[in-house]
């Protein structure tokens, strides 16, 4: 059994497809985890969350923020963007479904000691503090009114990280914090415009991986969400979104040997 760790998807059903065969996954044998993000801007956002669900039982994914743009527009909660490839989606007969199980996914899962997040980990978090917060946000999206929720998370212009308690504005900032983070202020607040390069990226901000932490982790930390690093291992902090969406690649990575398989975009 090998257990994969794939970064963003984001529709690009037909990259996967040869990545999968690139790696030789098998359901029945092997595991995949994903760092979120399965849809949107790619041309086959139904058929890449289509194939998670059906393979629900060897695939497993935390929540990336297209995957919750996803769930606020089947709620009408934000307007579709010129770039959102979710219609089919949203009209789907198997949209129900599929929604629902999208929303009961967490925001943290664990491989052994590794950490699987969308974003990443706030420096200021232990990992205590990182569980807490997920599982808090995990069981909020459960709630009846989970729409609500997420329409005040939109709404809300906040850029703490969210530690001090289980407030609604906590969690926002948590929110913020595992789906959306890049680079940090020199103050710890989260910078919600940075999307370039890391050798770009100028003083004050820093990237959040780079800042010190304050509690040691027990082990790596595998996310995504930032395409422009790409495959970036810092220390124990490893990226996985290599941009597919943009024409660059999927990268599949296992944790267990430390090893990387990287499929060109052909979608």
């Amino acid at each position: 059994m090998t257990t994969w760790v794939i970064g963003d998807i984001q529709g690009c059903c037909s990259t996967l497809e040869v990545l999968l065969d690139r790696i030789d996954f098998s359901p029945g044998r092997d595991r995949i985890v994903l760092v979120g993000d399965i849809v949107n801007r790619g041309p086959r956002s139904l058929d890449a969350l289509t194939w998670v669900w059906r393979n629900r039982s060897s695939v497993s994914t935390v929540l990336g923020n297209h995957d919750l743009h996803l769930l606020m527009r089947s709620l009408d909660l934000v307007p579709g963007h010129r770039r959102d490839t979710l219609d089919g989606i949203l009209h789907s007969p198997d949209a129900p479904a599929l929604l629902d199980w999208l929303r009961e996914q967490p925001l943290l899962l664990h491989l052994g000691d590794d950490i699987v997040v969308h974003a990443g980990l706030h420096p200021t978090w232990t990992h205590d503090d990182a569980v807490r917060l997920s599982d808090a946000l995990t069981e909020r999206l459960q709630r009846p009114d989970w729409g609500a929720f997420l329409q005040g998370w939109r709404a809300w212009r906040g850029r703490d990280p969210g530690t001090a308690g289980s407030s609604d504005e906590d969690l926002y900032g948590a929110l913020n914090v595992l789906t959306r983070m890049r680079a940090l202020e020199s103050d710890g607040s989260l910078d919600d415009g940075y999307t370039g390069r890391l050798q770009d990226l100028e003083p004050p901000l820093r990237a959040w991986f780079e800042v010190p932490r304050e509690a040691p982790l027990p082990g790596r930390v595998l996310f995504g969400h930032w395409a422009a690093l790409g495959h970036h291992v810092h220390g124990p902090f490893v990226a996985l979104d290599s941009g597919c969406v943009w024409g660059r690649g999927l990268t599949a990575y296992a944790p267990e040997n430390d090893v990387a398989v990287f499929q060109q975009a052909v979608d």
